[in-house]
């Protein structure tokens, strides 16, 4: 197993664009000038990214949605140690505070759509004793990366849909309730988290807001996607603006 400082997962490969580039870059340099190849990048493959005087990095898209996102992320720590996993990407919102272009820092992550209250247990839960939400494990400072408000702290929800106003008004009240209290919703964060927290990594949330679920108001995907490359690849070269907080697992599905 390789150790590394951190590793970054996204959704999707344009989310990385700018590690990727970095990546390229260096691999020309190291490599007499040959091209680092962009055609070999495929979801769940990790793509190291080690250039001198940064930290050591491994980048992962796993794919879209929450099976493709817990089942790369868990191939990635198979094969690498990192201290502590940077997640991101694109991500809408039903908040009416949270413009499309700002930014949403997880304080929290779960699911929106995993209910078994038929069972009495609490909306987002499978197992008892299980918490509703996971709170990050690892801290940022990144108010001076971004525009004044531009920074929201918030839960960010994840769930199976890509959800737009027609699609969140169909979903179960309770479920409504919660996203609509949330600051971003997405298909990947908590099936991320879930994954870091089983296997005792520190993790946190980033997420980029491209659309809002009550308007058609939407930014260009390719715009957003770099946009939000470039926020994790700011993160990620300064490793001095996070703060790891003890490992630990939070729940253990085979002890519930």
């Amino acid at each position: 197993m390789t150790r590394c400082d951190l590793a970054v997962v996204t959704a999707l490969a344009e989310e990385l664009t700018p590690l990727l580039q970095l990546r390229r870059a260096g691999s020309n340099r190291h490599q007499g000038g040959r091209p680092g190849g962009s055609g070999e990048h495929c979801p769940g493959r990790a793509e190291p990214l080690f250039l001198p005087g940064e930290p050591s990095c491994v980048l992962m898209w796993t794919g879209a949605g929450t099976l493709a996102a817990a089942r790369g992320l868990d191939r990635l720590l198979d094969r690498y140690a990192p201290r502590w996993i940077l997640a991101g990407g694109i991500a809408g919102t039903s908040s009416r505070e949270i413009q499309a272009g700002e930014v949403v820092l997880a304080e929290a992550v779960g699911f929106y759509d995993q209910d078994v209250t038929a069972l009495g247990l609490p909306p987002g839960t499978v197992y008892r004793g299980q918490p509703p939400l996971l709170v990050p494990t690892a801290t940022l400072n990144m108010d001076d990366l971004l525009p004044p408000g531009a920074l929201h702290r918030g839960t960010v929800l994840t769930g199976n849909s890509f959800l737009d106003d027609r699609l969140l008004r169909s979903l179960p009240e309770l479920w409504q309730q919660r996203i609509l209290a949330a600051g971003a919703i997405d298909m990947e964060s908590a099936a991320w988290a879930s994954v870091a927290a089983e296997r005792g990594v520190p993790w946190a949330v980033v997420r980029t807001v491209s659309d809002q679920t009550f308007s058609d108001a939407r930014r260009a995907f390719r715009q957003t996607c770099r946009q939000s490359g470039e926020l994790l690849l700011r993160i990620a070269t300064a490793p001095e603006r996070c703060i790891l907080t003890p490992k630990e697992v939070l729940y253990d599905p085979e002890n519930h």
